[in-house]
């Protein structure tokens, strides 16, 4: 018996393709609907269910922006491997630890035979006036050859000078972070200008790389100025005629790198 090849007509299938998604839509609609009235109906339940989720979200936000910023961001200048930071025993607590005074960096630095390069620094806050008010930001007081051990040179103007460090010199002097540099406009005319740091001008001379900030790696400090206005700079918060002195040989604030 001859067998007779029909032309196929797609068509039925089509149709009932369309009609199950369509009724699967329906169905999707139906049950949105009777969620959102049963949880219109329980708002308290709804409220609490809210407030879990958004902190679950927050929380998970916050651990990741952690993560990333010291685990997963590569950092600005040498390779983490390349890098250390010191610190000094105390001999009266021997699980204790503390950071470094000027003379001592200042006899560190000259061992060649064992540090390629060493910087020093020390965090302050201070206050910044823009316009009427004044802001209060992170500055790191640093050496002149910070940026150079960190290879991140300033990507307008230059590093501090070996003058600007040294105790006492009080150069009012500063580099700008690359956030702050937009802040201000992110003209490259920045350089020579002035801004008023704890009431006073410090003239512009450079603007750090995008994202440095050194070994800090929680934030980015808002600008760096010379460790020679370490005495100006932090003796404007002291009291009751506690000042400090960064010549000081008993004096330990210093951190290196």
């Amino acid at each position: 018996m001859p067998l007779a090849l029909l032309p196929w007509d797609p068509r039925p299938l089509e149709l009932w393709h369309r009609s199950c998604v369509l009724s699967d839509m329906g169905t999707l609609a139906q049950d949105v609907r009777f969620a959102v009235r049963l949880l219109w109906k329980q708002k308290g339940f709804t409220a609490i269910a809210a407030l879990v989720l958004a902190l679950g979200i927050g929380a998970n936000s916050a651990v990741f922006t952690i993560v990333n910023t010291m685990l997963l961001k590569p950092r600005v200048g040498h390779p983490a491997g390349e890098m250390t930071s010191i610190y000094s025993r105390d001999t009266t607590k021997p699980d204790a630890y503390r950071a470094f005074s000027w003379a001592e960096y200042d006899a560190l630095r000259q061992r060649k035979d064992v540090f390629g390069s060493l910087s020093a620094h020390s965090l302050s806050m201070v206050g910044l006036r823009e316009g009427d008010t004044t802001r209060r930001l992170f500055t790191d007081m640093v050496t002149s050859d910070f940026f150079q051990t960190f290879g991140a040179p300033p990507i307008l103007g230059r590093a501090f000078t070996s003058e600007e460090e040294k105790p006492g010199a009080d150069v009012p002097v500063v580099i700008v972070s690359y956030t702050l540099w937009q802040r201000l406009g992110g003209s490259n005319n920045i350089l020579g200008q002035t801004i008023i740091i704890n009431n006073r001008a410090f003239t512009v001379v450079g603007v750090a790389p995008r994202g440095f900030g050194g070994k800090i790696v929680a934030f980015t400090p808002d600008a760096f100025v010379p460790l020679g206005v370490y005495d100006s700079l932090t003796n404007d918060f002291a009291r009751d005629g506690l000042a400090t002195k960064l010549s000081d040989p008993h004096h330990y604030n210093l951190f290196l790198e």
